[in-house]
């Protein structure tokens, strides 16, 4: 589950409960069957949560704080005849057949706003899907040890990022305005509201996000692509394979399945 989800506070039990338990269970299972060599997906807000101190994130968030304890977790597993490696992965672009991209919620936005697209200031690291595949791979063949590998190779600002976007939903002339963090932030009090309203709580503590949403979340391929072999690939391409299968999705013309079968 990613921390898109939400559901009755305290929702970190829910994280705790589909991404940590059960991989305790696998790695002990692995453990005694003689496996020698894991790869855990796991999520870049772990690099940033060690990087970025200052901003409390395993605080504030509980899905953060659910990835911090699933990678210890994960790692204490690790002793010379158990290599353990686990992948802090960013936004993925590219598809998997029948399953529904995390980026429809930015197409459906998009096309909600008439004329332009507000989106604050900042930007994010991402991979390909085929690039992930190549970090699996790598980590099994070349991790030794207990290891955290933050996994990004290419750097965009959201500006950036959109302009591609639109370019594959056919609005490659739609004017892209940077918003600031005050609004940005109004926008999603407005949000924390209503989830307090209906006693549900989401994985992300929005307004505290608001830091992090706004800022340059950039990855050095160096420190940990580069180490697991991975190579270049077209990441405009699959922005534009994650795209046009959102559209898809919105216009009924692809059955998909989400998390916890949405």
């Amino acid at each position: 589950m990613d921390e898109r989800v939400e559901g009755p506070a305290p929702i970190y039990e829910l994280f705790k409960k589909y991404n940590i338990d059960p991989l305790d269970r696998l790695l002990k299972i692995a453990k005694e069957c003689g496996v020698k060599h894991v790869a855990i997906c796991g999520s870049y807000f772990s690099y940033f949560a060690k990087e970025l101190k200052d901003l409390n994130l395993t605080k504030w968030h509980p899905y953060i704080r659910s990835r911090i304890d699933q990678e210890n977790m994960a790692l204490s597993y690790a002793d010379k005849d158990f290599d353990v490696a686990v992948l802090e992965l960013p936004y993925i672009f590219g598809t998997q057949p029948g399953r529904k991209p995390v980026w429809v919620f930015l197409v459906e936005m998009i096309r909600s706003m008439k004329g332009a697209t507000l989106y604050p200031n900042g930007g994010t690291t991402m991979v390909t899907v085929h690039q992930v595949g190549q970090a699996i791979a790598g980590a099994i063949e070349y991790n030794k040890g207990g290891n955290a590998y933050p996994i990004g190779y290419y750097n965009m600002t959201w500006k950036e990022m959109l302009a591609v976007v639109h370019k594959y939903m056919g609005c490659a002339d739609k004017r892209i305005i940077t918003i600031p963090k005050w609004m940005f932030t109004l926008g999603v009090k407005k949000l924390m509201k209503e989830q307090k309203r209906k006693g549900i709580e989401g994985g992300l503590h929005m307004v505290k996000f608001a830091d992090m949403q706004c800022s340059n979340l950039f990855i050095d391929k160096k420190a940990g692509c580069d180490k697991l072999h991975v190579e270049p690939d077209d990441i405009d391409s699959a922005i534009g394979d994650s795209i046009r299968l959102c559209l898809d999705v919105l216009d009924g013309k692809q059955q998909v399945v989400g998390m916890r079968g949405e």
